[in-house]
């Protein structure tokens, strides 16, 4: 199957919440860039859906889905830097924060995507 089948797939069992059969496309994908599996597979981390929760490796996912603009990674990441969760400690983050919080939710009318 090509990656975007692969990540159709993975995406679909991400939303039916079938979280552990979703997790070997999802990981395929998020490893191919894909955006929205880094976002899907960011939400599994945090909250040990299909995996052993991991708020560092959801904290990544989430970065390099939100580094390509995606909206929902925007804003949990935000969200994740305003309650001082999984924060990196080297200061070169610290220009991010003002850029979730800048950037993160606006225009999404549920903001807690992830609380």
């Amino acid at each position: 199957a090509n990656l975007r089948d692969v990540s159709n797939r993975g995406k679909q069992l991400y939303y039916s919440k079938k979280f552990d059969e979703a997790l070997a496309p999802l990981t395929e994908a998020a490893l191919a860039g894909n955006a929205e599996a880094q976002f899907c597979l960011g939400y599994m981390y945090f909250f040990g859906k299909g995996v052993a929760a991991n708020e560092a490796k959801a904290f990544e996912l989430f970065q390099k889905s939100a580094d390509q603009g995606n909206a929902d990674a925007q804003c949990n990441l935000g969200l994740i830097y305003y309650l001082g969760k999984s924060l990196p400690q080297s200061k070169s983050h610290v220009p991010r924060r003002d850029w979730c919080a800048k950037r993160g939710c606006q225009g999404i009318p549920a903001i807690p995507k992830i609380f």
